[in-house]
């Protein structure tokens, strides 16, 4: 029927009567005359008996008008002929009614096309079965546009096709909304590209199921944006995948949050990194959880940083994992703090490395609490610095103990507060190592408690060294 004219047709009925192979068989010209009232009446069959040709020059408004199930009923071919002008002219309505293998079949030039609009009344079927290159071809946005429940349709190979761009342009609402296998999909550059603000909208669960490749491509700024619930949710493996930097950008309130599990499961490199803020931050309980690798791994000016509850609540172990050099950093209010039962547990080393000062400051308690050979690590300088009231403490088998160097080293005036048990319990050997000074320094009272082998093991010159008063107080047996 050469020189058709859609204009000759006068009923709607005459017009949805014409057969699909004459709609087929008429030429780009032929088609130029059908009206947009015309093309609203087409039906589906009709539509989808279009030639490509004829579609394509279709006019936009002529588009628009078509049904929306003349619309479902386009094939593959024919979507893909549309041109970028006919897709933006595409009603929401024309756009829902699209089958999936309609849109599987748009290019990437006719998805950008696609309104945001109409990109939000894709049902969730049609948005899982988007191609990876149709997926990172979508705008910014058209992914702001996205619903959560389009968001939460998106496959793991989906997912992993966004670009930087497109993951920064999700909404919070709807990156909130993927489950934990969408999480995981993400690549390491998309999870470093995400905002605070994103960090902060992720679930706990979705937090949890980063995997440690995606945990150490954390940016510092997004470690501190992380909340305590979110901290606390990290799981050991993830806490001991955190880089040392990632480490001092955590939060002092999200640290504290931190279980006791999870402060074990730090590196001793994690540990070392902690700002001295970071550790003064730390409960009680959390300082109690460190095992004795991680105290080792302590700086000095981390153990200075150690609150005085957090230091008594060490464990001995704790204690003796102490290094020689933190236990001489330790101020002289944290020695103080010290349990007796802690101070029971430094190791001979750890004594010697006490400096003056923290001998000064042990209270007469933690000074009766040494142990025999703690007594006897003693250096001669620390055993000066001893107070008079702690060395009157000293019970006699930690007298007894003292080395003949020691007993040397004793300040008259130290001598002078000796008690008359401890005085008798002096060794001969250290009688013997008394000076001169020292002797004259034993009170009467001291001197007459020694036992006749004590004083034989005077030495001729300490002898006459004592006072007519000393002499006077001697024992006749």
């Amino acid at each position: 029927m050469p020189g058709f004219n859609f204009q000759s047709v006068e009923t709607s009925a005459e017009l949805t009567g014409l057969s699909t192979d004459l709609i087929y068989s008429l030429t780009t010209e032929e088609f130029a005359t059908l009206s947009t009232d015309q093309a609203a009446l087409l039906t589906s069959t009709q539509v989808g008996a279009m030639a490509t040709e004829n579609l394509v020059a279709l006019a936009t408004e002529n588009l628009a008008a078509l049904s929306a199930a003349g619309i479902s009923a386009l094939s593959s071919t024919q979507v893909i002929s549309l041109t970028t002008a006919q897709v933006i002219a595409l009603t929401t309505q024309q756009v829902g009614a699209l089958t999936t293998v309609a849109v599987i079949a748009l290019t990437t030039d006719q998805i950008v096309a696609l309104e945001t609009a109409d990109l939000a009344v894709l049902k969730t079927s049609q948005v899982a079965a988007l191609t990876s290159s149709q997926v990172a071809a979508l705008t910014t946005g058209q992914v702001v546009a996205l619903t959560s429940a389009q968001a939460a349709s998106l496959t793991t190979a989906q997912v992993g096709s966004l670009t930087s761009d497109q993951v920064v342009a999700l909404e919070t609402e709807d990156l909130s909304s993927l489950t934990t296998a969408q999480v995981v999909a993400l690549k390491t550059g998309q999870v470093a590209a995400l905002t605070t603000g994103q960090v902060v909208a992720l679930k706990t669960s979705q937090v949890a199921a980063l995997t440690s490749a995606q945990v150490v491509s954390l940016t510092t700024d997004q470690v501190a944006a992380l909340s305590s619930s979110q901290a606390v949710s990290l799981t050991t493996t993830q806490v001991s995948a955190l880089t040392t930097d990632q480490i001092v950008a955590l939060e002092t309130a999200d640290l504290t949050s931190l279980t006791t599990s999870q402060v074990v499961a730090l590196k001793t490199a994690q540990v070392a990194a902690l700002t001295t803020g970071q550790v003064v931050s730390l409960t009680s309980a959390q300082a109690a959880s460190l095992t004795t690798a991680q105290i080792g791994s302590l700086t000095s000016d981390q153990v200075v940083a150690l609150e005085t509850e957090d230091l008594s609540s060490l464990t001995t172990a704790q204690v003796a994992a102490l290094k020689t050099a933190q236990v001489a950093a330790l101020t002289t209010a944290q020695v103080v703090a010290l349990k007796t039962s802690q101070v029971a547990a430094l190791t001979s080393a750890q004594v010697a490395s006490l400096t003056t000062a923290q001998v000064v400051a042990l209270s007469s308690a933690q000074a009766v609490s040494l142990t025999t050979t703690q007594v006897s690590a003693l250096t001669t300088d620390q055993i000066v610095a001893l107070e008079t009231a702690d060395l009157t403490v000293l019970k006699t088998s930690q007298v007894a103990a003292l080395t003949s160097s020691q007993v040397a080293a004793l300040t008259t005036g130290q001598v002078v507060s000796l008690t008359s048990a401890q005085a008798a319990s002096l060794t001969t050997a250290q009688i013997g190592s008394l000076t001169s000074d020292q002797v004259v320094a034993l009170e009467t009272e001291d001197l007459s408690a020694l036992t006749t082998a004590q004083v034989v093991a005077l030495k001729t010159s300490q002898v006459a060294a004592l006072t007519t008063g000393q002499v006077v107080a001697l024992k006749t047996s």
